[in-house]
C-alpha cells in the first residue's frame, strides 16, 4: 500500500488513533488499524480537516480504495490503468511456478485468533496412547500384587472370624481398657540418656514410655480389680451358669442352636446390670466393703464416657446376641 497511512509503522498509526480518538486498537492488525482510521477521518473530515498533522490524509485522498472511487468520478482513463496492471498482477500470480512462496500470506483477524485461543484441542492420539498404556501397567501390576499376596483368598476367612460376637465383646472391653490404662499408666517423658550403664552410652533422645511403675500402688490394683469385677469375671460367671443357648440332646431331625459355653445375651445383661447399680451409686455400693469408694469413681472416670460407655456396650452386646440368635433361627 502507497497511501500516506500505510506508510506509518503500527506504532504510528496506533499514536495517531488515539490523537483522534479512536479506542481498543491494541488487538487490531494493522490493515485493520489503517483501515478503522481512514473511516473515521473520512467520517469526521469536517472536524479533522483543518489538523496540520492530517493535512496530507486529506490532501491524498485517504486509502488507495477510496481514492480509486474517487478518481474514478474525475478521470476515467486512470480507473483503466489501474485495472489493467490489477489484472495483470493476477495474471502473473496465477501463472507464476512458484506462486504459494511468493504471495503474500493473509492475517487472521484478532477477533479469531482470541477465540482459537479459548478452544481446548483434543490431546494427539500418542498421548492418549501413552496414557492408556501406563493407566494399564498400573493395573496389572496391582492386580499380580493382589494374587500374589494371597489376600483375595484370605479375606473371606478374616471376614468369617470376625463376624462373630465373641470379636464385638472383645472390641468393647478393649476400649474400655484402654481409657482405664491411660489413666493409671499414664505417658512420662523419658530420655534414651538415662538408660546408660558403665561403657554403654546412649544419646539423648526424648521418648514417651507409660509408668509402668504405678502397678506397685495399691490403688491402681483396686481400679483394675474392680473394672475386671463389673466388665468380665461376674458376668462371664453368671452367663456360664444361666446359658440360654445350652441345648439338651434331640433329635436329629430338629434343628437345634448349638451351645455356647457362654451365653452373650446372658453377659451384656449381668453387664449392664452391674454398671447401673456400682457407679452411679458409688458412695453406697462397694462390694460389701471390699473397695473404696474413690475407687469407684475413679474407674468410673477413667474410662471414655463412664459408666455410660459400659452401658451402651452392653446394650450393643444385647442387639448382636438377639440378631444373631434370630438369624439362626431363619
Amino acid at each position: 500500500m502507497t497511501t500516506w497511512l500505510a506508510k506509518h509503522k503500527k506504532s504510528e498509526l496506533q499514536a495517531l488513533a488515539k490523537h483522534v480518538d479512536i479506542k481498543n486498537t491494541d488487538g487490531l492488525l494493522k490493515d485493520d488499524l489503517v483501515n478503522a482510521i481512514d473511516e473515521h477521518l473520512r467520517a469526521n473530515s469536517s472536524k479533522y480537516s483543518g489538523d496540520k498533522l492530517l493535512a496530507e490524509f486529506y490532501e491524498r485522498g485517504g486509502s488507495p480504495a477510496k481514492k480509486s472511487r474517487a478518481s474514478a468520478s474525475v478521470d476515467a482513463p486512470e480507473p483503466e490503468k489501474a485495472e489493467k496492471k490489477r489484472r495483470k498482477t493476477i495474471v502473473k500470480d496465477a501463472a507464476s511456478p512458484d506462486a504459494s512462496s511468493s504471495a503474500l500470506i493473509p492475517r487472521t483477524p484478532a477477533s479469531l485468533q482470541r477465540l482459537a485461543s479459548r478452544v481446548r484441542l483434543p490431546n494427539s492420539p500418542a498421548l492418549s496412547r501413552a496414557v492408556s498404556n501406563q493407566s494399564t501397567w498400573v493395573s496389572n501390576q496391582y492386580k499380580s500384587l493382589v494374587k500374589q499376596s494371597g489376600i483375595k483368598n484370605k479375606l473371606p476367612t478374616v471376614r468369617q472370624e470376625l463376624s462373630t460376637i465373641k470379636v464385638v465383646h472383645l472390641l468393647i472391653l478393649i476400649f474400655e481398657a484402654v481409657g482405664l490404662g491411660q489413666a493409671k499408666y499414664p505417658f512420662g517423658k523419658r530420655n534414651l540418656k538415662d538408660l546408660s550403664f558403665g561403657p554403654i552410652v546412649f544419646p539423648t533422645y526424648d521418648y514417651y514410655v507409660p509408668n509402668i511403675w504405678n502397678f506397685r500402688q495399691s490403688e491402681t490394683w483396686s481400679a483394675s480389680f474392680l473394672w475386671l469385677l463389673t466388665s468380665l469375671i461376674v458376668p462371664g460367671a453368671v452367663s456360664y451358669l444361666i446359658n440360654l443357648t445350652y441345648a439338651n440332646p434331640r433329635p436329629k431331625t430338629r434343628r437345634t442352636q448349638p451351645a455356647r459355653q457362654f451365653d452373650p445375651l446372658v453377659f451384656s445383661i449381668v453387664k449392664g446390670l452391674l454398671a447401673w447399680v456400682i457407679f452411679p451409686l458409688g458412695a453406697t455400693f462397694t462390694f460389701g466393703g471390699l473397695f473404696s469408694p474413690a475407687t469407684v469413681t475413679n474407674v468410673n472416670a477413667a474410662i471414655y464416657g463412664g459408666y455410660h460407655t459400659m452401658l451402651i456396650g452392653s446394650g450393643i452386646g444385647i442387639i448382636t446376641a438377639l440378631y444373631d440368635g434370630l438369624s439362626f433361627k431363619s
